[in-house]
C-alpha cells in the first residue's frame, strides 16, 4: 500500500524514464507524487512531492519522460 495522500487519489500514470520506472499519482488533497517503484524494498517506495497545486491534481507521464500536472483553478473563499 502506498500511503502519502490525505484524500482519495484521482489520477495515476506510469513513467519510464531511461529504464527507470515511476508511478505518478494525483489526489483530491492537492498533492502530486512521483513514486520510485524500482527502489521499493519491503513494500516501501520513496515518493517525491510536486508542489504548487491548489485543488484536485491530474498527473500524466509522457513518452519523452516529461511529467504534466494540472489543477482545477483556485479555492473559492466565498461562504
Amino acid at each position: 500500500t502506498l500511503q502519502a495522500h490525505s484524500a482519495p487519489v484521482c489520477s495515476l500514470s506510469w513513467l519510464d524514464r531511461q529504464g527507470q520506472l515511476f508511478l505518478l499519482s494525483g489526489g483530491w488533497d492537492a498533492v502530486a507524487k512521483v513514486w520510485e517503484v524500482q527502489s521499493a524494498e519491503d513494500s516501501q517506495c520513496e515518493a517525491t512531492t510536486l508542489p504548487g497545486h491548489e485543488n484536485n491534481v491530474c498527473i500524466l507521464g509522457l513518452a519523452n519522460g516529461d511529467i504534466i500536472t494540472g489543477s482545477s483553478g483556485t479555492r473559492d473563499q466565498a461562504a
